[in-house]
């Protein structure tokens, strides 16, 4: 208030031209359609909590294979919990296979419980309407079956890890309110986009840079115990890349930011 007192209409106008350069800029950025499954893409992200690094993700997309005669993308996550962290041990793998609409026709995940594995698949038959689930336990000496059934598929659903692909896919999308059905390791819930399209600008890389801003919530406890809230920002180029998250985990707020990649063409813009 003093600062408007003494220097009055020339700070005025200089914090109204700063707003309208911003605007400016973030207006510039071309719109791209989007190409968020491309082959050979690696992206690796740090995962922190307040200051201290808890964990790493490593997204891979392994390009187009052959499930039954038709071409999809194969998708993989791999998530490890930092060593020295307590309380805190997690390593897994979830690998989906997509269309070019980010729709799965499997989904495979192998959970380390210490000592044994848990592993689910969902094979979406959407010929007959059913999603094939297994889940068991894969001890050194023996395998529990402990769920073997068909589940009727009424719509389109994601699974895990296809559901962050689409959230590239729509994130420079104007819209909101959107609910996107998921399957999950517990059962069918739901995926909440609140905004989508918005452009914004988030400090990655040590610096502002124009994004795509995407803030909704998810209903259920999803990778590495991620749940309620989110935020997210993606690059503006075609590839729409996660540059930084904000949710929560089962031991309280995390952040997400990429650290390193490889196959994504407009990265040296980023840097």
């Amino acid at each position: 208030m003093n600062i408007l007192r003494r220097y009055g209409l020339p700070v005025i106008i200089l914090f109204t031209v700063g707003i309208s350069a911003f605007s400016i800029a973030l207006n510039s950025v071309p719109f791209e359609k989007p190409d968020v499954l491309r082959g050979g893409e690696a992206l690796t992200y740090k995962v922190k909590w307040t200051f201290v690094r808890v964990g790493t993700l490593r997204l891979v997309n392994e390009g187009l294979v052959k499930r039954k005669g038709k071409e999809y993308f194969k998708l993989k996550i791999y998530i490890d919990s930092a060593d020295g962290i307590p309380f805190v041990t997690i390593h897994d793998t979830y690998e989906s296979y997509v269309d070019s609409n980010a729709v799965p026709v499997a989904f495979y995940a192998v959970e380390d419980k210490g000592d044994h594995k848990l592993e689910t698949d969902y094979i979406f038959d959407y010929e007959n309407k059913v999603v094939k689930i297994q889940v068991r336990k894969n001890y050194p000496d023996r395998i529990i079956i402990t769920q073997n059934q068909n589940v009727p598929l009424d719509q389109t659903y994601r699974d895990v890890l296809s559901l962050l692909y689409y959230a590239r896919q729509m994130s420079g999308t104007t819209g909101s309110n959107m609910t996107i059905p998921t399957f999950v390791l517990d059962g069918r819930d739901s995926c909440y986009f609140h905004q989508m399209g918005k452009l914004d600008e988030i400090k990655y890389n040590g610096k502002l840079e124009p994004s795509y801003y995407l803030e909704g919530k998810i209903k259920f406890i999803g990778i590495a115990g991620i749940k309620d809230d989110f935020e997210g920002w993606f690059s503006v180029d075609r590839q729409r890349v996660p540059l930084v998250a904000k949710m929560k985990a089962f031991f309280g707020s995390i952040t997400i930011e990429l650290e390193n990649s490889e196959n994504w063409l407009a990265a040296d813009s980023y840097k």
